[in-house]
């Protein structure tokens, strides 16, 4: 006789922001939004009480979802799969810092699958402004921002996260070094950022991590501003991948999406910012809409959580 079991799912998130997160805190997300789909346990600082705290981990589980980067969890007797750090092909060819650790940490290989992420919908209008939503850091570059918008005369927003030390050190810096043409816009919560996504004519994203021998991954912040039907101009491996909804990347070249550039290449960024009013908003928003679909993302982690454990001592699993 065969026995059919339900999969006991659990998804950690990190111990850096409350989850789930009320302004930044992208991984927070995706942990909380994977984990409510998959009607798994949830752990890591509560922000709801849907959340549990990293004390209430238990090994009452067939999978976990470890969102956390922290090692103690592959001592679990569970399967561990380190999910957010594989979710663009980019993570693998280039060998980013993150792949690595995942590698080190797990006996378990990590799996590609694109993310889903939850939005606000708002009424969508281009108002003619660029906009540049992250952390204030020299990585995130909102300087390169800032200049690429000078080059095409338009007026810029910087919108996002100052976090401490060193990132609050730049952010007053830059604060102090452009004002004009430049709005701020600090610590918003989600239903601002969707406003400003949703009348932005372009998303700016110039990330520079080849410092730390990495690159940027997914990019989720790319994620959001497509379902809300903006186009983005990046330098992000991993977030040109989202761009071109998982096809062929091309360098300069407008995609479905919006353009993908070299790290340091501002003509390129100007004329992608230029290119990406040809990009029609509204079938942009429905198409990422469904790409980047919460419910899809889990059904695909279900498919490969059922051929993983296909042979192991959970005969038949009903996932």
């Amino acid at each position: 006789m065969r026995w059919w079991v339900t999969v006991r799912f659990a998804a950690i998130s990190t111990k850096e922001e409350k989850t789930p997160p009320l302004r930044y805190g992208g991984i927070e997300r995706l942990a909380y939004d994977l984990g409510k789909a998959l009607n798994a346990d949830i752990f890591g600082v509560p922000r709801t009480d849907d959340v549990m705290t990293y004390d209430d981990i238990t090994t009452n589980y067939d999978v976990i979802f470890d969102f956390s980067h922290q090692k103690y969890f592959q001592n679990l007797d569970s399967l561990v799969f380190g999910v957010p750090f594989h979710p663009d092909p980019a993570s693998l060819r280039y060998n980013m810092y993150t792949t690595r650790a995942i590698a080190s940490m797990y006996k378990l290989p990590g799996f590609v699958s694109y993310p889903g992420v939850s939005y606000i919908d708002k009424p969508g209008g281009d108002e003619g402004y660029l906009l540049f939503l992250g952390r204030f850091s020299e990585i995130k570059r909102p300087d390169f921002a800032i200049e690429v918008a000078k080059k095409v005369g338009r007026r810029i927003i910087l919108a996002g996260h100052v976090g401490k030390f060193s990132d609050g050190y730049y952010a007053r810096h830059l604060m102090r070094r452009y004002r004009d043409g430049v709005e701020y816009r600090v610590n918003i919560d989600d239903d601002e950022k969707y406003e400003l996504l949703s009348h932005a004519s372009v998303l700016v994203m110039p990330s520079d991590w080849r410092f730390l021998s990495s690159i940027e991954s997914l990019g989720i912040v790319a994620m959001e501003a497509m379902v809300s039907g903006c186009p983005v101009v990046t330098s992000g491996e991993g977030a040109s991948e989202l761009l071109s909804f998982g096809k062929e990347i091309k360098t300069g070249v407008l995609m479905d999406g919006g353009v993908y550039c070299r790290h340091d290449d501002i003509d390129c960024f100007v004329n992608g910012v230029n290119e990406v009013n040809k990009i029609n908003r509204e079938l942009l928003r429905k198409r990422a809409r469904e790409f980047f679909s919460v419910n899809r993302w889990a059904e695909d982690v279900k498919r490969v959580v059922s051929d993983m454990l296909k042979g192991s001592w959970l005969r038949g699993v009903k996932v």
